[in-house]
């Protein structure tokens, strides 16, 4: 079974992203993220480094290895490494 925690890291690892720690900036009550994973529906936060860059690069390579793991289809010319 998949979970949001796997999704994350697959974001995470292809883009860069630090995941899997709580998130400290500043006080959260709840995220939309949150709520979707509470639903059952596969989700992740992306908190981006800064606000002046789109990041397009890094957040293209998440959203492919994403798609990558969800298809399982590693024949797709953007899953070969």
């Amino acid at each position: 079974m998949v979970d949001s925690a796997q999704l994350a890291a697959v974001l995470g690892d292809a883009s860069g992203y630090p995941y899997g720690k709580p998130f400290t900036a500043y006080t959260v009550s709840g995220t939309e993220s949150n709520w979707a994973d509470g639903q059952g529906i596969l989700s992740a936060d992306v908190e981006m480094a800064g606000t002046r860059d789109a990041e397009f690069d890094r957040n293209l390579r998440g959203i492919l290895a994403i798609e990558c793991w969800i298809t399982g289809d590693l024949e797709m010319p953007q899953c070969k490494k």
